[in-house]
């Protein structure tokens, strides 16, 4: 991309409202002068005087946002450049069409005045500027389903192509929008080419698409990707124990994607704590006689964990609150703590037990709901070990 360098730029010797100025002179839009008018203009937007004026009583307004007036109009009247690409720096890509999983699409442009002198936009200016990804066959708006928001959350990923990296190929003089877009499970339109329109402070509108007649055609060809929903035919269950001397033991099950390439960032719980009002923590429990002479009990708790970024430490588990263990070990995985002691103590033989439903996602947006089924997890194994199921907890769909 090529810019037209002014030496000497008037946007070096800018001017504020009620200084004197000649035509040709820029003007910057301040506080003060906000702070002073009824008007829709923006701070730090520059206009160019189209007359010669002295500071008095009859000095003129300046247009507010959207127009210009017989006095004023906006520096900023066309672009030099306009590219959009994704922020992997290709010119395609892949999403899946679940709602959530969303791309980074940036819009690369350079914005110029009636002279080609590069207009230097601060942030506000550019806050203000409407920007919209468009139908670029169509020039019209997106097809519904389709959505895009300025805020990127954390299943912004790409299940294809390369990874997100900072994109390198912007020139001095040109801004960068960033705007993410998403497409909705049931959108019948699985492939689609963006465009982009940008309206700027003076009301001009700019549209890259089939159908306008600008030089500055740029579009990103886009495919939804069928969803995936989660189910116990595509995830796997794992477990790890660990004996605690002089306490007892805990035993971490962890549930996720059978394909590696995938794994759960979020898991919500939907029902079935002992708590309802808590997130995670615990849901069943048995006390049970651990010898013939029943003098000996044992314990059994199990707790849900939500996913976190990183493993954490649970503390005050099981009879007694004694045990802490460590969750969230295995990354990409759901995580349920199954804790065992056994106590001299006499107590009745009590169990409570629920289905603790929950749904997982993955980093794409992909989602299941699961539960752990009633009663495993609470029982002894038996004798030959030929029968775990109820032993182990174990998990189906919801």
């Amino acid at each position: 991309m090529k810019h037209k360098i002014v030496e000497d730029s008037s946007y070096d010797n800018i001017k504020k409202w009620g200084d004197e100025y000649s035509e040709g002179d820029i003007i910057q839009v301040t506080s003060d002068y906000l702070d002073s008018h009824d008007t829709t203009a923006v701070e730090g937007d520059f206009y160019i005087a189209l007359g010669n004026y002295q500071s008095g009583a009859d000095y003129p307004e300046l247009p507010g946002w959207g127009e210009n007036n017989q006095y004023f109009k906006h520096a900023w009247t066309a672009l030099s450049s306009l590219k959009l690409v994704l922020d992997n720096g290709e010119a395609s890509g892949a999403l899946y069409g679940n709602g959530l999983n969303k791309l980074a699409v940036l819009a690369v442009y350079t914005p110029i005045d009636d002279t080609g002198v590069v207009v230097p936009l601060p942030t506000t200016v550019r806050q203000s500027m409407q920007l919209t990804l468009i139908d670029y066959t169509t020039g019209e708006r997106l097809p519904d389903g389709w959505t895009t928001t300025s805020v990127a959350d954390e299943f912004y990923s790409s299940p294809v192509g390369p990874q997100p990296v900072r994109f390198q190929h912007a020139d001095d003089g040109d801004f960068i929008e960033t705007l993410y877009i998403s497409c909705g499970r049931n959108e019948p339109h699985r492939r689609l080419a963006i465009g982009v329109q940008l309206t700027l402070p003076n009301g001009n509108v700019i549209t890259s698409s089939a159908m306008s007649d600008t030089q500055l055609h740029s579009k990103i060809d886009l495919t939804a990707l069928d969803p995936i929903t989660y189910n116990s035919d595509i995830i796997s269950v794992t477990s790890l124990s660990q004996e605690i001397p002089g306490v007892g033991s805990y035993k971490n099950y962890y549930l996720f994607p059978k394909d590696d390439r995938f794994r759960f960032i979020r898991s919500n719980k939907i029902s079935g704590l002992r708590d309802e009002n808590k997130q995670e923590g615990l849901v069943s429990f048995k006390f049970y006689y651990a010898d013939g002479v029943h003098n000996e009990m044992g314990f059994r708790f199990i707790y849900y964990w939500n996913v976190t970024p990183e493993p954490e430490t649970r503390t005050s588990l099981g009879i007694y609150r004694e045990i802490t263990a460590p969750i969230n070990a295995r990354p990409g995985a759901v995580n349920f703590t199954r804790t065992t002691q056994i106590r001299t103590l006499k107590a009745n033989n009590q169990q409570d037990s629920r289905e603790c439903i929950f749904e997982v996602f993955d980093q794409y947006g992909n989602s299941g709901r699961f539960k752990n089924s009633k009663s495993t997890g609470l029982w002894q194994q038996d004798r030959d070990g030929t029968d775990p199921y109820w032993y182990d907890i174990q998990f189906v769909d919801a």
